[in-house]
């Protein structure tokens, strides 16, 4: 049962970081320059 929670965790972040991925950079796209000037 443990593993399978490691598992499902693991899996939740990895979804978690794709999605932030993509708003950034449809933030990036969207904001052009002043994203670039922030990070």
């Amino acid at each position: 049962m443990q593993t399978l929670k490691n598992k499902a965790f693991r899996v939740s972040v990895q979804w978690n970081a794709l999605v932030r991925k993509l708003l950034s950079l449809e933030r990036g796209t969207l904001t052009g320059m002043d994203e670039k000037k922030s990070a």
